[in-house]
């Protein structure tokens, strides 16, 4: 699934970046609130996390910093998703996003935190705590 997101990173498209994205957050919702529910014990933390690592060479941390802030703005049009803190100096930007995602069957209205660290030509993007629910 990593690997997956990457080519689509360097392949710079990112609308069906956004898609799998959302597809495998979804997924790691599904699995881990089933799991949860169905045993009677909260998902373990390392299901709801995902961490991934992109190497741009030739990169400062400046315009690493402007172009996840550009992304930032462009999909964070929701007036529930906001930037919670930026610090350009130590290279980071945290928010709340929320979206939805459909399969045709049934829709969601997706929650979670982001967070990106930039630091030394790499950018690491962190979706914590998702929560989903069925909006149709």
């Amino acid at each position: 699934m990593i690997f997956t997101i990457i080519i689509f990173v360097k392949n710079k498209n990112i609308k069906s970046m956004k898609n799998l994205i959302c597809t495998s957050l979804l997924a790691i919702l599904m699995v881990s609130n089933g799991c949860g529910l169905m045993s009677g014990v909260k998902a373990d933390e390392t299901l709801r996390t995902m961490e991934v690592i992109f190497d741009y060479p030739n990169k400062t941390n400046d315009q690493l910093y402007i172009l996840a802030n550009t992304w930032f703005v462009e999909y964070f049009n929701s007036d529930e998703s906001i930037i919670e803190f930026q610090d350009k100096e130590n290279g980071k930007i945290a928010g709340k996003y929320t979206f939805q995602h459909g399969n045709g069957i049934y829709y969601y209205m997706i929650k979670q935190t982001i967070s990106i660290d930039i630091k030394n030509e790499k950018l690491k993007l962190i979706f914590l705590n998702p929560v989903y629910k069925t909006i149709r």
